[in-house]
């Protein structure tokens, strides 16, 4: 499945936005479904957040995905 999708935005851009947001556009760019693991791997690399910071937010990010 989707690994190592490419974001269409500057890293400064990338920074700054919501992660619900970061995966919308990780989701909307590529051309194959990704997995939720791996789509929290890509927002971790994005957000220069450890595998610990990460963790803290995955509940709250799933939360977001499936609201939205």
């Amino acid at each position: 499945m989707g690994k190592g999708t490419t974001l269409e935005l500057s890293p400064e851009t990338a920074q700054e936005m919501p992660m619900v947001d970061l995966v919308y556009e990780l989701l909307s760019q590529s051309p194959e479904p990704i997995y939720y693991r791996d789509l929290a791997r890509q927002i971790a690399e994005i957000k220069g957040l450890s595998e610990e910071e990460m963790l803290s937010h995955l509940a709250q990010l799933y939360t977001e995905i499936n609201i939205d």
